[in-house]
């Protein structure tokens, strides 16, 4: 899931992009839109705590609190060499 997120979504590396986690409202550009299209069993709430692992594990940085903006400072080189270490570990 956040290998996808992270190829699909933040297309552009040095971009905010909207959280848009609102169960009622969620904007259409926002990453709780993009999470309930792509996993149909999640709904746009899940975009928060998604986004909150995302930024704990240091793939993106947020800022704001209305609206919360992302953006994506590791990429698939990153993640692949991370997950590989922990492997190792």
């Amino acid at each position: 899931m956040s290998r996808t997120i992270l190829d699909k979504f933040f297309l552009e590396r040095g971009r905010w992009y909207l959280l848009g986690a609102s169960m009622t409202e969620p904007d259409p550009a926002g990453l709780g839109s993009f999470v309930r299209e792509t996993f149909p069993s999640f709904s746009p709430r899940h975009a928060s705590a998604i986004a909150a692992v995302l930024v704990h594990e240091g793939f993106v940085m947020f800022r704001g609190r209305k609206p919360i903006e992302l953006r994506k400072i590791a990429g698939r080189e990153e993640m692949e060499r991370l997950i590989a270490e922990e492997e190792d570990a």
